[in-house]
């Protein structure tokens, strides 16, 4: 960031209100969120760990596929384990070798 940050000439600053973009490696207090600018971003949204953990992402895609199946169907079929373990082993059952599966740490 501080890189790209000196080819765009913009500089870093402490003031805690002086500021464009806020960028950083963890989630934003919610507070920070309320006190923004019309003018200052930042590169974190409320909520976003739903979206980028991925056994959040899975609990999500497959209650809105619930509730709206014709639009959430670009998605395979997700197991989180362990507490999926049984509907993967009958889904290895019914499809024998012939299915693959993608395994996440």
């Amino acid at each position: 960031m501080r890189i790209v940050q000196r080819q765009l000439g913009w500089r870093e600053v402490c003031d805690e209100d002086e500021w464009d973009v806020f960028w950083t490696d963890t989630s934003i207090n919610i507070d920070r969120i309320f006190r923004l600018t019309r003018t200052q971003k930042i590169n974190h949204f409320n909520g976003m760990l739903e979206l980028c953990r991925k056994r959040a992402m899975a609990r999500n895609l497959s209650r809105m596929q619930k509730v709206f199946p014709k639009h959430y169907d670009f998605f395979p079929l997700t197991f989180v384990l362990p507490t999926d373990l049984s509907p993967l082993v009958e889904d290895v059952k019914s499809h024998g070798k012939r299915q693959f599966y993608i395994l996440k740490p």
